[in-house]
């Protein structure tokens, strides 16, 4: 392939023959020239020879290549090898005359180098001083001289290490310091020629091109036979191929081969028979399209440009009440009335002048049976096979149905809208980024807008509460949830005035896209009620506080005295009147536990501490340190387990509910029993419970409703002493907190497990439960 890329660029630097000279001169003028032309012609007459020769040329290149780089190769390892020995045996001497420079003995060091003289190629050593004298020699003439030449001055000023001095193809040369310890001493130099290396290079070339003539034999050998493997049947398919540009039959020639060739002949088999078979399709196919053509429920026909019908189905024959035969060659003015007929005309050449589709709607009338329908009719330019303009293809479709769905579709949707527009709830529909895209009368009438100014406001230009991201986070939250949504906020009205709403709301899609149907309610009066409810209890609270602490002075007071007339009567009261006026001085006792306990209850939420963090760990431990004597005095044992987190509660609350709960597993016991109590706590990261279990007289569960009510008591109070106030103040403070409270029990006799649960940050609790 180099050489035929040589020959043609050889080819351009001749001159081309020029138009008034004649072939023969021309090729006269240029030897070459013509001898490569002649080349040429002979390379491209046969692909099978083109084979033969590139596969030839390139081996050559390959081999000529190859043994060319070998033989580098090994004269450069040859020429190294022999270096190598060199730097050796000057060494070796080296080594052997340091004693004898050390004694000055020239006899000694020409011993030494007398061994050096049976070394193969040397040409001679020398042992120079450090100033360059020769102090012995294979040649005795130099001894007791100093060398003048290049090398050896230029040998002087080196440094003390081997060095080669001279690395000719014929000769090498080379350097060693001769050291006693450290201390340079002299040089011993050797000089090598390379007589044996060449000679062995040169059997070695010899040997190559041998080898290199004979597989070039070989190659050439096999590159014919492959050429001729490869091209056996190229000659039948041209001949194929020639039948074929003439449109000659031809005989089909089998080639049993999987490599391209085989591949070639049978695709130009199959191209062969692909012709055939796609005459046949045509055929084939023009008789399916003319039977689609002539069944398709949908009317077709076919227009020149001039708007002359070529062709048309049985369905446009039943609309123009025509056969086709009747049809073609005629004009829409032929069977329709001005008007249907302009109006086809006119969308021919609308859909011609702009190369493009168009649809139309039109009501027709059928001729045949005067059937009245819909028709979407769609008008196509057609061109032919080099793009030019001929006519159109005009179909239409039956769309009467669809039609008067769509119009009962219509008129339903106009219904609901209607219905939306009259609700009594201000009920408005919001896009995927907040703007109103629908309202009801009435949200128009609750915010002061006429209903074209509210639609396309923003949320946030009437909601008063929730500006900026909060309001991105609300739809959000919205659209994300699955159900209905529910939340409180403030509408601002048009003319500025603000009040409070309840709007609920779900997402759905309309028209495949997501929007938010929400239902905004006025609940100012709502508020308005639950303020004075607030108000109201506020006060009572206040009654209830100011009444029990008024009424415990006169009862104080009742108190004392009796106990005063007990003891100034006491040896003069009979049993009877002791006992009544003990009942009287315990009746007073018991109505100052109840008065004092109705204070604490009247507290909660009022004198107690604030809502603070605090650890639920030193509240529970404080309450334990209180309950301590009564834990002692019924030798009882509290166990406390679980995780006893910080948490945002009211500090004093907190304790009066674990003391509450914690003092009454420690009191309602059996005599017989001591009390076990289990105190447990739980946390998660919105909600702290704790359960209070004990084995004491148990709880019918019939009557848990009743526990925590005010003054209610299910045990007599000659039994286990109380006021009935304590799990209803116990209740007041977990509502307080936004919590809730339960007992659970398997019934008398069995224990019971009264259980609390608190948020973790009470605030905001508090603040969701007013919101709601």
């Amino acid at each position: 392939m180099k050489l035929i890329a040589r020959y043609v660029i050889f080819w351009q630097f001749f001159p081309k023959q020029s138009a008034g000279s004649s072939t023969e001169a021309y090729m006269a003028m240029h030897p070459i020239r013509r001898s490569l032309e002649r080349l040429r012609q002979v390379w491209h007459q046969s692909i099978r020879r083109q084979l033969a020769w590139s596969f030839s040329l390139v081996s050559l290149t390959l081999i000529l290549g190859s043994g060319y780089l070998l033989f580098r190769y090994q004269r450069n390892f040859q020429y190294a090898q022999s270096t190598e020995g060199a730097i050796g045996l000057a060494q070796a001497l080296s080594f052997s005359s340091v004693s004898w420079v050390l004694a000055d003995d020239v006899a000694g060091l020409q011993e030494v180098l007398k061994g050096a003289t049976q070394t193969k190629d040397i040409k001679f050593a020398v042992v120079l001083s450090p100033q360059g004298e020769v102090l012995a020699s294979t040649r005795s003439e130099y001894i007791g001289q100093s060398l003048g030449d290049a090398i050896s001055l230029r040998l002087l000023t080196l440094q003390p290490e081997p060095h080669i001095l001279l690395n000719a193809s014929n000769l090498i040369d080379v350097a060693v310091p001769i050291k006693a310890g450290n201390r340079p001493i002299g040089w011993v130099r050797v000089e090598l020629t390379r007589d044996t290396v060449n000679a062995n290079l040169r059997k070695i070339a010899f040997a190559g091109i041998g080898i290199a003539v004979f597989l070039l034999l070989m190659i050439a050998i096999i590159a014919a036979w492959i050429a001729r493997s490869l091209t056996s049947g190229l000659d039948r398919l041209a001949k194929v191929a020639i039948n074929m540009e003439h449109g000659q039959a031809f005989q089909r020639a089998e080639i049993e081969r999987a490599d391209e060739i085989g591949v070639l002949a049978r695709q130009l088999y199959r191209m062969l028979d692909a012709i055939a078979a796609e005459k046949k399709a045509s055929f084939e196919s023009s008789a399916r399209l003319r039977m689609i053509f002539n069944t398709a429920h949908d009317l077709i026909w076919l227009k020149d440009m001039k708007g002359v019908y070529l062709a048309c189905n049985p369905m446009f024959e039943r609309f123009l009440g025509a056969k086709e035969a009747e049809i073609i060659g005629k004009t829409d003015h032929d069977f329709a009335g001005t008007g249907l007929a302009d109006f086809f005309l006119s969308h021919d050449r609308r859909a011609m002048a702009s190369g493009n589709s168009i649809t139309r709607e039109k009501w027709v009338t059928f001729a045949d049976d005067r059937y009245k329908a819909l028709l979407e009719i769609v008008i196509t330019p057609i061109e032919d096979a080099s793009e030019h303009l001929t006519g159109v293809l005009g179909i239409a479709h039956d769309i009467t149905a669809r039609k008067q769905t769509e119009i009962a579709l219509k008129r339903e949707s106009e219904k609901n809208l209607a219905l939306l527009r009259n609700a009594s709830d201000g009920i408005h529909i919001l896009n995927i980024n907040g703007n109103i895209i629908e309202a009801s009368e009435s949200f128009c009438a609750m915010l002061g807008y006429r209903r074209a100014e509210i639609i396309g406001m923003h949320v946030s230009q009437w909601d008063a509460q929730f500006v900026g991201a909060d309001i991105g986070r609300i739809l959000d939250q919205q659209f994300a949830q699955q159900g209905r949504s529910q939340f409180e906020t403030r509408h601002r009205r048009k003319d500025g005035t603000v009040f409070d709403v309840e709007v609920s709301g779900f997402p759905l899609e309309l028209e495949s896209k997501p929007v938010l149907f929400n239902s905004s309610r006025d609940i100012t009066e709502r508020k308005k009620m639950e303020e004075e409810l607030k108000r109201s209890n506020a006060e009572l609270d206040q009654f209830a506080y100011a009444v029990s602490h008024d009424m415990r002075q006169p009862l104080r007071m009742v108190a004392s005295y009796l106990t005063l007339l007990e003891k100034a009567l006491a040896g003069r009261l009979d049993e009877d009147t002791r006992e009544y006026l003990s009942y009287a001085i315990e009746g007073a006792k018991r109505m100052d536990q109840m008065i004092l306990a109705m204070l604490d209850f009247s507290r909660v939420g009022r004198k107690t501490d604030p809502i603070t963090p605090i650890s639920s760990r030193e509240v529970l431990d404080d309450t334990l340190a209180m309950l301590k004597p009564d834990i002692i005095a019924g030798d009882g044992a509290v166990e406390v387990t679980g995780d006893w987190p910080e948490l945002v509660a009211s500090r004093d609350e907190l304790m009066r509910l674990l003391q509450n709960l914690i003092g009454n597993a420690l009191k309602y016991h059996e005599p017989d029993q001591p009390p076990c109590v289990e105190v447990h706590a739980a946390a998660t990261p919105a909600l702290f419970r704790v359960t209070v279990r004990d084995r004491g007289i148990g709880i019918d569960p019939n009557q848990t409703e009743r526990l925590f009510k005010v003054f209610s008591r299910l045990q007599a109070r000659t039994r286990f002493e109380g006021t009935g106030v304590g799990l209803a103040l116990c209740r007041k403070i977990v509502e307080h907190h936004g919590g809730r409270i339960g007992v659970e029990s398997a019934g008398e006799g069995c224990g019971s497990t009264f259980w609390f649960e608190l948020p973790m940050d009470t605030r905001s609790s508090r603040q969701s439960t007013g919101a709601s």
